[in-house]
Order: structure tokens, then sequence, then C-alpha cells
């Protein structure tokens, strides 16, 4: 099996998907919980490096009110028009250089890297000044115990793909911490309907520490269509404090390869464009992304995310 039997394959998968959604009786009452899967590939735009997959699954409820966590998660101010929802996400990332054919490390290049997380987050929707809030905490793990060497290798077996050879140069393993805050604001249209946005978002933690500004959009149709789609876009530009999967844990020194702390590019763009389909309550989508380079010797990368999604 190829790169592109691979495609094929994952296609398949989305088409039966789309026909177990198809048999969703319309009319069921509003949703109350979501599951989500996304799946990050840089092999949709064909290409091999940087951030090269990532796998996303997420539960979504109106319910968890009273979970502890809640009391460390910034909320609007309460009334009649905000809409609460709280999120459990499990969250798989891949990180490589350019060439997977060499076995030391590739000092001007990207190091190997991988982590995996959890993340507990509430999002709050209000129609009323036309805004969302999310507020989230995350735990996880970064280096070996992430399992990023044994995910690509295997996929690559899948595929009959070029073995890394390289992952015994992996960023260290380092147990990680985080928060992250996110806002949106709706400059023109209803922040549930057909609008175009501002955004704002801080990361902080020993993953990522970050801040982002952005503008966005999304156009839909009717939520009563049987056929609903939508098209969503931004771009944003962020500034860079510190970065793992680059620099190495910030606990633990003994990465083989890491970048400096003057090679790293602090302003960074990033574009997405995508679009989603759903009939009943089962959705699909594809988005588009480009991300500027992230250290001094960098290219630009691109890469697409295959969005599944169920409500129930």
């Amino acid at each position: 099996m190829n790169r592109f039997s691979q495609m094929r394959w994952i296609k398949n998968i989305g088409v039966v998907w789309w026909l177990l959604c198809t048999q969703w009786v319309l009319g069921q009452p509003l949703p109350q919980q979501a599951i989500h899967f996304q799946y990050d590939n840089d092999l949709f735009t064909q290409t091999d490096q940087y951030y090269t997959q990532g796998i996303r699954l997420q539960y979504t409820t109106n319910q968890l009110k009273r979970f502890f966590l809640n009391r460390v998660l910034l909320g609007l101010p309460n009334h009649s028009q905000i809409t609460s929802r709280r999120s459990i996400k499990l969250q798989h990332a891949v990180f490589t250089p350019t060439d997977l054919g060499v076995a030391q490390p590739l000092r001007n290049d990207r190091p190997y890297a991988g982590y995996l997380t959890l993340t507990y987050s509430q999002q709050q929707i209000d129609t009323e000044h036309q805004q969302v809030l999310m507020s989230g905490i995350q735990v996880g793990t970064i280096g070996r115990p992430a399992f990023a060497e044994g995910m690509q290798k295997t996929i690559h077996d899948i595929v009959n793909g070029e073995q890394p050879q390289g992952w015994d140069n992996q960023i260290a393993s380092e147990q990680l911490l985080g928060y992250q805050i996110y806002y949106q604001k709706a400059i023109l249209g209803k922040i549930n309907h057909s609008h175009l946005h501002l955004l704002g978002q801080i990361n902080t933690g020993n993953l990522l520490t970050n801040a982002l500004l952005g503008v966005g959009f999304l156009l839909k149709n009717k939520p009563s269509a049987r056929l609903k789609w939508q098209l969503i876009g931004s771009s944003q530009l962020q500034w860079v404090a510190y970065n793992a999967t680059l620099q190495g844990g910030l606990l633990n020194r003994s990465s083989p390869h890491t970048f400096a702390s003057q090679q790293i590019k602090r302003g960074i763009a990033h574009h997405r464009l995508g679009s989603t389909l759903g009939i009943g309550q089962c959705y699909i989508g594809y988005t588009f992304h480009l991300i500027s380079p992230e250290f001094a010797s960098g290219e630009m990368h691109r890469w697409g995310s295959l969005q599944m999604s169920v409500e129930f």
C-alpha cells in the first residue's frame, strides 16, 4: 500500500461515516452531547515533515456542572442568554524533521517530538453580547511515554513508507501542565449564525506558552436545512514565548537536540480554510492549514484536517 492508497483508505472511512449519518432520523431533540474526532496529517497536502500527524478525540456535554475543575476555569457573567458546554479532549501530536532517513540529529532541522495531552475545558456562548469564552486546563506528557515513535512507525509500515531513523534523538520525557483561554467576539452578524469575528488566545505551560490575535469568519445555512453546510476561515498572528517541541522541556534539559531561544521565530502566521457538511446530527469536514516558519532555518508548512462528529 502506498501513500495514495492510505488516502483512499481514509476517504473510504469518511464515506462509511457519511452513509451511517444519513440514516439518522431528522427531528431529534436539541443535542445535549457530542463526540468529535479529528485527524491531522500532512499526507493530505503531499508533505511529510514538521507537524506530520495529530489525532484529537473530544467529548462535549452540557452536564458536569459541579465538576471540581470548574472552579479553576474562567466564565462569563451569568445571564439567561449564555449556553455552557464542557469538554474532555485527548490529543496526540507527532513532529519530525525533513529528512527521515538520517539517524543523527539534524542540527538545523526540527527535532523529533511527540506529546499526549488530556484537556478539560468549558465553552460559554453569549448570544446577547455575541461572544464566546473558552478556558481549559491541560495535563500530559512529552517524549517517549507519548508513543509518537511507535505511532509513526506503525503508520509507515501500513503505507509501506520510509521508516524514520532518528527517534532516538527525540525531545526528552517531561510531564506537562498548561492552561488556555480563548475569546471570540462577533463584529458582524450573530455569533451562532454567519458572522465575522475577532479572536484572541493565551496558552501558558511547559508545552507551549504563546499569545495570538486574529480574525475569522463563519458562513452557514439555516439550522433547519436537511443538508447543513458551513465554511470557516481564519488568519492568526502568534507570539511564541516557549515551545517544548522545539526547545525541549523546561525541567528536563537532557534532549539530544533542541533549538536555542534565539533560533525560535517569535512571530508566526497561521491561516486556515475549511468546510463542513452535515445530515441530521452527523457532520464531516476538512480544513487546510498553512503556517509560517517556526524556527530560523525552517520552511512554511501545510497540512490537512479531517473532522467527523456526531451529536446526540
